[in-house]
């Protein structure tokens, strides 16, 4: 089980889309363009329970990571580190279209002349979201980077209950 487990979360991960967030208007429109394409995959997949694992690191905090399981587009089960979280509330950010708001948003907000820029991955069946990072912007010669320059989030399991 362990065995496909791996074989499953490297599958994703090659066949995921790399997405430079960031850059000239042209590659700004396509970023715009891959973002939106694969948030009509999700839609389209109509997978309304699902649960997922996410491995999330920030700065120089240890990893942590985030659980949760989705029924009906709504959040049944979180929980952080392997400890049940009884608020629900924050569950939000962790789902697919959760992570969907925030990618929008890390679009939404790369500029050319900022330090530093988002990379976003794909899944390549479904559409969501299943990495996000910040990298420095090799266009920017100056400026410091934001201190919470250092974020990686990657979907480690999605299993969809159609």
């Amino acid at each position: 089980m362990k065995k496909l487990f791996f074989l499953v979360a490297a599958l994703l991960m090659i066949c995921s889309v790399p997405l430079f967030a960031g850059g000239s208007s042209e590659t700004k429109k396509a970023t715009a363009r891959k973002f939106s394409d694969n948030l009509l995959r999700w839609e389209r997949s109509d997978i309304r329970s699902y649960s997922m694992r996410i491995s999330y690191v920030a700065g120089n905090r240890p990893p942590q990571e985030f659980f949760v399981r989705v029924k009906d587009n709504r959040v049944v089960q979180y929980s952080v580190d392997g400890q049940e979280v009884s608020d629900l509330e924050g569950a939000e950010n962790y789902t697919v279209e959760g992570l969907f708001r925030q990618t929008k948003e890390y679009v939404k907000s790369n500029k050319k002349k900022s330090p530093m820029l988002y990379v976003v991955e794909y899944d390549k069946q479904y559409g969501f979201v299943n990495f996000c990072t910040k990298i420095y912007n090799p266009d920017v010669k100056s400026g410091a980077a934001p201190s919470d320059s250092n974020f990686r989030l990657r979907v480690i399991d999605f299993d969809p209950e159609k």
